[in-house]
């Protein structure tokens, strides 16, 4: 593992681009809420950009399917869970999952440059 120092930030680029570019690249900071730098970096990292809002959204799906998960490990304790109510709360599970899979793999949630 690299050392605190071998991470420090020391070096600086200076890049030139059209106004196109700056404007698409200030319209995605923004979008994500990250820094031009902050974004560069994360690029060349080859690490996804995610958007504020899908974030939380991503956060919220996941907080969602967490209740509905311990709703229904509480439900098979209890002895309660009707095969109806297994059903609707798997399928629900299965929709969090699914909608979770198309913001992460989603082309108009991907901000990483072409």
């Amino acid at each position: 593992m690299e050392s605190k120092i071998q991470r420090r930030q020391t070096e600086r680029l200076q890049i030139r681009v059209t106004p196109a570019t700056k404007e698409r690249l200030l319209a995605i900071c923004t979008a994500t809420g990250k820094s031009q730098a902050e974004l560069i970096r994360q690029w060349a990292d080859g690490r996804k950009v995610v958007s504020k809002s899908d974030a939380k959204v991503l956060a919220e799906l996941r907080r969602q399917g967490g209740l509905i998960k311990s709703v229904l490990i509480d439900l098979r304790k209890r002895e309660c869970l009707t095969d109806q109510l297994h059903d609707l709360l798997e399928d629900a599970l299965h929709a969090i999952g699914q909608a979770t899979e198309q913001i992460i793999q989603g082309e108009d949630h991907d901000f990483t440059p072409d």
